[in-house]
């Protein structure tokens, strides 16, 4: 799975490959890596790279569109690599595993994959929807920035008055 998300990077930017395909290829050795070495920190890592490396193939691509109608499948790719590969790191040492947990982490897996597919193609067609510009909608999002800056701050307000 992980090679196939490298190889469609590699393919969709035509004057990088080379650079991308790269930065994969090292997240996939990081990969077998913190498999070897039953790491789940280097997993993190790994997926990172892999994540990476296809917002790098956007933000290079040849027509100027960072909207990608193959986003959502490449988003589900990554949550299978990374959830296949915690799997593996949970069940190391193990001496037997039972089969109604593997059902169950196979079915939940499948139903997250089809989720994160729904969303990101529901993602897709809104930013795809033509909203007219002007001052009402700068004055939302202004309003909306200064509205998350503010909970960020008094969050991290309570928990330094909490320590």
């Amino acid at each position: 799975m992980g090679l196939g998300l490298v190889a469609s990077t590699g393919l969709d930017a035509e004057g990088y490959r080379l650079p991308l395909v790269a930065l994969g290829g090292l997240a996939l050795a990081v990969l077998v890596g913190a498999l070897l070495a039953a790491k789940g920190a280097g997993i993190l890592v790994a997926v990172a790279g892999l994540g990476a490396a296809y917002v790098g193939g956007l933000a290079l691509r040849e027509d100027g569109s960072a909207l990608d109608p193959q986003a959502p499948l490449h988003a589900a790719g990554l949550l299978v690599v990374a959830e296949l590969a915690l799997l593996s790191v949970e069940l190391r040492g193990a001496a037997t595993m039972s089969g109604r947990f593997l059902v169950r982490r196979s079915a939940l897996l499948g139903a997250l994959v089809l989720l994160t597919i729904a969303l990101g193609t529901a993602i897709l067609v809104i930013a795809q929807v033509p909203v007219g510009g002007g001052v009402g909608w700068t004055a939302v999002g202004v309003v909306a920035a200064a509205a998350a800056l503010m909970l960020l701050v008094r969050r991290a307000g309570h928990r330094s008055e909490a320590r």
